[in-house]
């Protein structure tokens, strides 16, 4: 066993995401990322399903990520959706689209952000626990446990970026299997 792996105190439970995402492969590669970085993980596959499941979990959502465009419902209708349930509902929206197209939805604030596809494992990690102070699985045992298995999830663009979007030439790759 690992020594660095040992635990005196029980975990804290893990804070919910929701991971909403049209994109079946992006959304796969969010989902585990989020998960080996120790995180429950709930996931949409469209703006009304992000919306359902989150009233279902409004209670357990700490944080939603979510494509700014997608079928059914876009995310900044979702967005509004989820903030008139829950007015604290933070939000980093994903887009691998360019401004132009994205200009006159969601403007980043204290409970929402914006961060661009294609990015990386850490910078999704990062970002997410710039957007749940307090939060952080960095210290927590689950975190360390699985943050081995989290930057093993790779693509096959040596840039170890994913998630470019259909309208920019499609992924850079699908993720490999852990």
């Amino acid at each position: 066993m690992d020594p660095t792996l040992t635990q005196t105190e029980p975990c804290s439970p893990a804070p919910a995401i929701l991971v909403a995402e049209d994109d079946t492969d992006v959304r796969t590669v969010i989902s585990k990322i989020l998960s080996y970085g120790g995180y429950r993980v709930i996931e949409a596959e469209n703006g009304e399903e992000a919306v359902a499941k989150f009233i279902q979990h409004k209670d357990a959502v700490r944080l939603v990520v979510m494509d700014v465009i997608m079928p059914k419902k876009n995310g900044d209708d979702a967005y509004l959706q989820m903030r008139r349930q829950a007015p604290d509902v933070r939000v980093l929206f994903v887009t691998g689209y360019p401004d132009h197209v994205i200009s006159g939805h969601a403007v980043p604030g204290d409970r929402i952000n914006l961060m661009k596809k294609p990015f990386t494992t850490d910078e999704l990690l990062q970002q997410v626990g710039k957007m749940l102070p307090g939060e952080g699985r960095e210290d927590d045992c689950v975190c360390r446990k699985n943050y081995r298995g989290a930057q093993d999830v790779k693509s096959d663009h040596d840039s170890g970026r994913f998630g470019q979007c259909a309208a920019d030439g499609g992924l850079y790759a699908e993720a490999e299997r852990i």
